[in-house]
């Protein structure tokens, strides 16, 4: 496992936010590509980067609250364009975060983010109490990748 800090580019987003409860998160996630897929081959928009969930309520000890869960789905893309509710097109803009990467046998989510959070301590940083997960496939083997912003 790899944690860093770094600076995340702004970035344009098409976003489905939700409040789950979180045992629906797998079909949620399926629901929410579907529909962004489809709104993207309307318009003749393309994907500028790997999908990814943004968890909009995290606590200072680094928990996702879950009851209800708070989620953005997310696809970076080449461009705005129309979209109707529940869909919106937004501008993330440029932050700095702690950046954990690691591959799937390093699945303690909690220590990952108790770490992450010694990280922006050490960087003398607010937590901004929010976060971003990235899931890749990487040669075979299931890469995560996580963004804690801060200021």
């Amino acid at each position: 496992m790899e944690i860093k800090t770094q600076t995340i580019p702004e970035i344009l987003l098409l976003e489905k936010e939700e409040e789950i409860a979180s045992e629906d998160f797998g079909a949620a996630l399926a629901q929410a590509y579907e529909e962004m897929a489809t709104a993207l081959i309307s318009a003749g928009v393309s994907i500028k980067g790997e999908p990814f969930v943004h968890y909009l309520e995290v606590s200072r000890e680094g928990e996702i609250h879950t009851n209800p869960l708070k989620v953005g789905f997310c696809l970076p893309i080449e461009k705005d364009f129309l979209v109707t509710a529940p869909l919106k097109i937004t501008k993330r803009p440029t932050f700095k975060a702690a950046v954990a990467t690691f591959i799937e046998d390093d699945n303690d989510s909690g220590l990952i983010y108790r770490l992450l959070l010694e990280e922006i301590q050490k960087e003398k940083g607010t937590f901004r109490q929010e976060s971003y997960e990235y899931y890749e496939e990487i040669n075979g083997k299931a890469e995560t990748i996580i963004e804690l912003p801060f200021q």
